[in-house]
């Protein structure tokens, strides 16, 4: 009787084991571990992919706009080569083992084979396979192409403002340029237009709307924004300054400056007669400022204004024109990209301006205001903003002909 009782002690265990669950899962977990691992190894990897396609993206645009853009300066064949691989090399795409670069000028494929005006990237590379390589071990390549061209272009006058009213005119100021103007506001009163001013252009073309009249032709809107025209403009490399203090040139006095830094900025009095001479004019702080009849000329000059520096300019004659070669080749003005958004450069009351040159204030308004005037043989205007009041005027071009520029645009 105890041996049987002893017997079915030692068997209970034993024969409970058919009916328990409580292990069940291990088995199929086990079995199943490896793959769960391995689909989260490829959702790393293929996010890895998909950052990487962007990148060469990014990096093939920038390099057939580098391309384009050394194109535009006149650049041989190995030049725009050149450019195209220094640029994809900033994006990440240089002489390392495993990317490639390919720049063909003509473009060997697409809408713009054969064409001498365009240019061709393609950028490739084989990511790193982290856990893929256990499913799929032959390497993958992301591939990447753009395409930049030059295209004709009358634009002369580019307001870059992307959201607020960026062309307006008031009182009885007047525009007449014969070349074209592009707004690429988006707002509905992008150019606003009152009183008895005018525009008058080759063409007047709009990314929002417009308001008044005595605008010829009649605005063409919803049109893209155009691309900064002069966005491959480097600042010129500067340190310390060359005159630490405001130059002052008292009324009535002559003067010949000399190219350098100014930090304070620059003043000249009524009456007072100036002459710069060719070279780069950097203002640190403080503005260009003329006042009261004062004369400013000179030939193969750039004035560069760093951020927070602006021109203001009251009664006063300028006779100007930009180099003629160089990196600043046909920049009279140019204000660092950087300046605050809300930064004005003025011409106000009676100032006169014979300019031969463009420009250049990408991230501030330009303001003409009384009855300032500013004649151009061959304008250049590229703006945040402008704004012309009261009687102020601006005026120049040759034929339509004449004011065509080349542009750089992504075209595949």
């Amino acid at each position: 009787m105890n041996r049987a009782r002893t017997e079915r002690r030692l068997c209970a265990p034993w024969s409970a084991f058919p009916g328990d669950s409580s292990g069940g899962v291990i088995a199929p977990v086990a079995i199943m571990l490896p793959i769960l691992l391995g689909a989260a190894g490829l959702a790393v990897d293929v996010g890895a992919w998909y950052a990487s396609k962007r990148g060469a993206q990014v990096a093939a645009d920038a390099a057939a706009r580098g391309g384009a853009l050394e194109m535009k300066k006149g650049g041989s064949t190995s030049d725009i080569v050149a450019a195209a691989r220094y640029d994809a090399a900033l994006n990440g795409f240089g002489d390392d083992a495993d990317a490639v670069v390919t720049v063909s000028h003509p473009p060997e494929s697409g809408g713009y084979a054969g064409h001498s005006s365009a240019v061709e990237v393609v950028v490739q590379r084989s990511p790193q396979q982290f856990f893929s390589q256990f499913i799929f071990p032959a390497a993958f390549t992301v591939e990447a192409r753009a395409v930049a061209s030059l295209s004709a272009d009358d634009t002369c006058i580019w307001a870059l403002e992307p959201d607020e009213p960026g062309f307006t005119i008031v009182g009885t100021a007047d525009v007449a340029v014969e070349c074209g103007i592009r707004i690429n506001s988006a707002d509905p009163e992008a150019l606003r237009q009152t009183g008895n001013s005018s525009v008058t252009a080759s063409s007047i073309r709009i990314t929002g709307g417009y308001s008044g009249g005595n605008l010829e032709p009649e605005p063409q809107t919803g049109v893209s924004p155009a691309p900064d025209p002069l966005a491959h403009l480097s600042p010129p490399s500067h340190a310390g300054c060359d005159f630490p203090n405001k130059f002052k040139v008292n009324g009535n006095g002559s003067e010949t400056l000399s190219p350098g830094v100014y930090c304070g900025g620059i003043q000249i009095n009524g009456g007072a007669t100036v002459t710069l001479e060719p070279g780069t004019y950097i203002l640190r702080g403080g503005s260009f400022t003329g006042n009261g009849s004062s004369t400013i000329t000179g030939s193969g000059v750039t004035i560069y204004l760093d951020e927070d520096a602006t021109i203001d300019l009251t009664a006063t004659t300028l006779d100007l024109s930009a180099p003629t070669s160089g990196d600043f080749e046909g920049i009279l003005f140019y204000h660092d990209r950087n300046a605050p958004p809300a930064t004005v450069d003025k011409i106000a009351g009676n100032a006169r301006l014979d300019l031969d040159g463009a420009l250049y204030f990408p991230s501030t308004q330009l303001d003409m205001r009384g009855n300032s005037s500013a004649g151009f043989p061959n304008p250049t205007i590229v703006a945040r903003a402008l704004r012309f009041v009261g009687t102020s005027q601006l005026g120049g071009g040759g034929s339509d002909e004449d004011a065509e520029v080349l542009t750089v645009r992504l075209v595949e």
